[in-house]
Parts: structure tokens; sequence; C-alpha cells
């Protein structure tokens, strides 16, 4: 049985123009999300975001497994519903500044898989006050080898399963996860959306900025990551000062979905840790590569 229950989304969408009637616009197909409460109001909130073909339920195997202490936030993000000229890395970051004001989240993690971290790392670089840590997992930002940045030739359902499969190393991509971004691309103004999120993503290079994040940083990253491959990872890594990386064995571009548990127990290491005195970090974990 599914553990998601979304808020009223009206309920949502009102108070948040009323709010913040000059925020980029959405509709309220897109404002749903995910609240696990937790038990010790001392620790962060981990706010969790999915990538460009993701969803809320990318996280639903991990969440289980978070220890019951931490606080989490799943947010669906209005990939496809932004306002043209916000559909960019800018206007989803200002997005999710205002999404964390209405929510009453005023110390938070940001963990963000592919486009998500790309978000998260957008955020704390503009120096977001909220933010407190980061939890980057094959994130973009520096290089991915995704659907790229050009409007796709081929819809036929055979290409998306093996174009879908590469995002992971052994893991059935069911036809339920091939129908959705079927229905994605074919769908003419979402696709418009993704091809413009694309751009503006593998445009956004982060690389110059990565040296003024200034909040402890957990790299996670599946040792076969074939979307942003390792080196990837060794770059966040060597570029962000306070950061500890860890590989994830047997696993490709989403670990949430492919090692639950091993990905939990990382997790939790890290957050729980916050409220400890510091430790050296800018040091490789569990790194055969």
């Amino acid at each position: 049985m599914a553990i998601f229950n979304l808020r009223s989304e009206g309920e949502f969408v009102d108070l948040y123009a009323m709010v913040y009637p000059s925020a980029p616009h959405f509709t309220a197909s897109q404002t749903g999300y995910f609240h696990r409460p937790g038990t010790d109001p001392t620790l962060p909130s981990v706010v969790m975001l999915h990538g460009l073909f993701g969803k809320l339920t990318n996280f639903e195997p991990v969440v289980p497994h978070i220890a019951p202490q931490v606080d989490v936030w799943i947010p669906k993000l209005p990939l496809y519903t932004l306002s043209d000229g916000t559909d960019s890395i800018e206007g989803l970051s200002t997005w999710l500044s205002h999404w964390l004001q209405i929510n009453g989240i005023d110390s938070a993690v940001l963990l963000g898989n592919s486009l998500g971290g790309h978000i998260a790392l957008d955020c704390a670089i503009r120096g977001n006050k909220t933010v407190h840590g980061l939890i980057l997992v094959g994130s973009s930002g520096l290089f991915d080898a995704g659907f790229g940045d050009s409007i796709p030739r081929r819809f036929d359902r055979e290409y998306i399963h093996d174009k879908a499969s590469e995002a992971f190393h052994e893991y059935d991509v069911d036809n339920e996860m091939v129908e959705e971004i079927h229905d994605i691309i074919t769908n003419r103004p979402m696709l418009g959306k993704l091809v413009r999120l694309a751009r503006s993503a593998r445009h956004a290079n982060i690389e110059p900025l990565l040296s003024q994040i200034d909040v402890p940083t957990c790299i996670i990253w599946g040792e076969n990551d074939r979307i942003t491959p390792p080196h990837v990872a060794k770059k966040f890594h060597t570029m962000i000062n306070d950061s500890e990386l860890h590989w994830i064995a047997n696993c490709g571009h989403v670990p949430m979905l492919e090692q639950p548990l091993g990905f939990a127990q990382i997790l939790n290491d890290f957050i729980l840790g916050l409220n400890k005195p510091s430790i050296t970090y800018n040091q490789p974990i569990q790194s055969t590569l």
C-alpha cells in the first residue's frame, strides 16, 4: 500500500497565491507533497527533490527506513506547469524557496536526485538561509548524459524503455514507467517544458560557483551510474569544501529505488550526525573507484 497522502491541493494553491502573489505561476495539479513528521525538532528537516522524469514515489522505498527522528518532506516539483520564462533551474529554485517558507521549514537539508540536486545546489549557492545541508544523488550541474536538450525523435515504447533503463543498473523498468514517460513526451506543452528545463540544466553549469557552498554536503552516488558517471561525483567532492563522498555498489542513477536500505543508512548517519561535533570531511568514504 502506498504511504503517500497529499494535502488538499486547492487549499495549498489558495494559500500560496495569497502569500506570494508575484511568485511563479502554477496550477493545482503540481502542488501535492508528502510529509512525515520527525520526533527530534533539533534536527533539520529533509526535503527530497526528484528529477526530470521523477515523482514523489521515487522516494517511497527509502522513507520507511529513515530514522524516526527525521522530519521528511517531499514536494511535487512543478516541472511542467511553471509559466514560460520561469521554467528553468533558477525558476524552480525560486519556487522551492517560497515553498519552504510557506510550509514553515526554517532549517532544511535539501536532498536532490538528478535535476533535483541541481535545484538544491542553486538554492545553496544563492545563500538561502534555510539550507543547512545538502545531499546530492546523481546530481546534474556539472555533466549528465540524459535525454539531452533536443526533442527525442522516437516516441515508440521500446525506445523509451531502453533509454529509461540506462538510468538503472539492475532495476526492472516496468510498463507503468514507460507509459508515464510516453505520456509526457507525446504531450507537446509538457515536452516543451521538459526541453527548456533540460537546456537550462545543461547551460547552468555551476562548477565556478561550487566553492561558495558553505554547508555540510553528503554526496551519494551509484558506482554504475551512466547518466552522471562516477567522475562527476569525484568532481563535486573535490570542489565542495565541507563534503563527504559515499559510493553504493551495484547501483545506477536512482539509488533510492535500487538500493533503498544502503541509501537510508548513509542518509541517517549524515543527518543524525549534524548535531554532533564536526568531523574532517573531504575524505572519500568506502570508495572503490
